[in-house]
């Protein structure tokens, strides 16, 4: 079963979404990835540059072909290119500039006769212009079956459960969001060193599972990966950057077993990321499908777009990358100031993606615009969660989706909790207002604030912060402020940044805990809130 899965996956698989997928073979092989592109001109040919294991510089070009055999037409209009990845020069910091390379082209395909017969007279041509290390090598469908394979069987087939929920995935439709409840509980089966006590694993065999998750998540993937449901990706691979996290925090492992694939992912969603800015980029409206039957789903559309927008800017400030140079400080900038307006604080689970674009806001603009955006947000929780209020704002365990279908009344999706009385992120927010120094209108707020319950889940251990859900791991954590409080103590409170229950890893990578707080709002605390502020304000120039 699962050699068909590999065999369907491999035949019909993206481009981007290969290219993910062969980086992780590379790495199993034992290769160093130097730099894996997002296909712009400036790459010369070159999507996925190595070091092999014998210290030799490879550069790789893929092509997806979706099955059919490469045609001697097809490989002759690619020789512009081919030529550029096998002679040009690999221009990055860390390759000596007079380095040779050997370079491949990757199909997902096999060659038709002809087409085998015109490389060898290429390569052959090389040799005879007195360059023979200028030769080109492959790897086809075959190669790259094998290479999946081995990844693959880490886990499969003997688990028959894993297969299941893979195969479930993978014929999934693609449109909307993910079902991250199902995600999680692949990555959780695929490294299942994340249920185990926490003894007698090593770090090989981590390392082994780490990739062999990477590997099938983009299987799972693919529906969205087809579609190019850029943010569907995103939070996917995010998830697996947090089990993958929450395994080496677990097991304390060395960057050797992790970091490797850590980065291939890390890079794979800045450049989601950048995607999904060129698309707003270039759309007038935001609107999708029908425009009366999106009227709902509008609003909610553009408050994450924003957010998402924001954290491409603060992930370019974090990472170094230059985003003046192809004019994205522009496109963000515009993007924020046409929308911001219109964003809708549709349940709690929203309030990460006000925060991020509040962060934003505070890189750019002086005035007291983002503070004003904070205390609205405050305000209408206070106001929706107040006891006289009709039923509360769901709170972050609850998606726009879900919060819909049930405002439409669809069977199977009424919500019956009642969320007066209680709050998962006011007292984040509340402490963003104090930091602020707004001590006159938080004296008009702390009538209602007070009136409202700080509720957060505090995991048994850091290491589970990171899975989706704890299951009976953690403690739920419930506060009354008190009546009254001095100005002095709220605001020592609020200046509190040490972040002790805020995992290592997370810290160490801040970019990564901004994004997991919008693809997990329910590990939104105050304690991250006030964390998260304290770095990405120390970034201001």
């Amino acid at each position: 079963m699962i050699e068909r899965l590999l065999e369907n996956w491999l035949g019909e698989v993206s481009e981007r979404a290969l290219q993910v997928a062969f980086c992780q073979m590379l790495v199993n092989d034992g290769h160093t990835i130097i730099h894996s592109s997002r296909h712009a001109p400036i790459e010369h040919g070159k999507d996925i540059i190595t070091r092999n294991a014998e210290g030799i510089i490879c550069a790789f070009q893929l092509k997806a072909l979706k099955g059919r055999k490469l045609k001697k037409r097809e490989l002759s209009e690619m020789l512009p290119q081919l030529t550029e990845l096998v002679m040009a020069k690999i221009e990055h910091p860390s390759i000596r500039a007079e380095a040779w390379h050997n370079s491949y082209l990757v199909i997902n395909a096999e060659f038709e006769e002809e087409a085998s017969d015109l490389l060898t007279k290429i390569n052959e041509g090389w040799i005879q212009q007195g360059m023979p290390q200028s030769q080109l090598s492959t790897i086809v469908f075959g190669e790259l079956y094998a290479k999946a394979k081995q990844l693959a069987d880490n886990m499969l087939p003997s688990n028959l459960l894993l297969f299941k929920s893979l195969l479930e995935l993978y014929l999934s439709a693609g449109d909307g969001m993910p079902e991250k409840d199902k995600y999680s509980a692949l990555l959780r089966q695929c490294l299942p060193m994340l249920n185990a006590d926490g003894t007698g694993v090593s770090a090989v065999e981590c390392s082994r599972a780490i990739r062999s998750a990477a590997l099938l998540n983009a299987i799972a993937l693919s529906p969205y990966t087809s579609k190019n449901n850029y943010y569907a990706e995103i939070e996917v691979w995010l998830l697996y950057l947090a089990h993958i996290m929450a395994v080496a925090e677990k097991y304390g492992l060395n960057d050797d077993a992790w970091i490797a694939n850590y980065s291939i992912i890390e890079e794979h969603i800045y450049n989601l990321l950048k995607a999904i800015v060129d698309e707003v980029k270039d759309r007038e409206f935001m609107t999708a499908g029908d425009y009366l039957s999106d009227q709902m789903f509008y609003r909610i559309r553009v408050t994450l777009l924003c957010s998402v927008v924001a954290i491409f800017h603060l992930w370019s400030i974090i990472l170094k990358k230059d985003i003046t140079v192809d004019d994205y400080y522009r496109v963000c900038r515009d993007y924020i100031e046409k929308y911001r307006n219109k964003m809708q604080l549709w349940g709690e689970a929203a309030v990460p993606q006000f925060m991020s674009t509040y962060w934003y806001l505070k890189h750019v603009d002086a005035t007291r615009t983002p503070d004003a955006m904070i205390a609205n947000v405050l305000e209408n929780i206070l106001k929706v969660n107040n006891p006289g209020s009709n039923a509360g704002m769901p709170n972050p365990y609850y998606d726009a989706e879900r919060i819909h279908l049930a405002a439409l009344g669809i069977p199977g999706y009424d919500i019956e909790d009642d969320f007066r009385q209680h709050s998962y992120t006011a007292e984040g927010l509340m402490h963003i207002f104090v930091r602020r120094n707004w001590k006159n209108h938080m004296k008009g707020l702390w009538s209602d604030y007070s009136k409202i319950m700080a509720c957060s889940l505090r995991p048994d251990e850091l290491w589970q912060t990171y899975l989706w859900r704890t299951e009976k791991w953690g403690e739920n954590i419930n506060v009354w402020p008190k009546r009254t409080k001095d100005w002095q103590e709220l605001k020592a409170e609020a200046m509190e940044s040490s972040g002790k229950n805020i995992p290592s890893l997370l810290k160490r990578f801040p970019h990564i805990l901004l994004l997991f707080i919008i693809v997990c709002p329910h590990r939104c605390t105050s304690e991250s809130v006030r964390w998260l502020d304290t770095f990405l304000l120390s970034k201001r120039k």
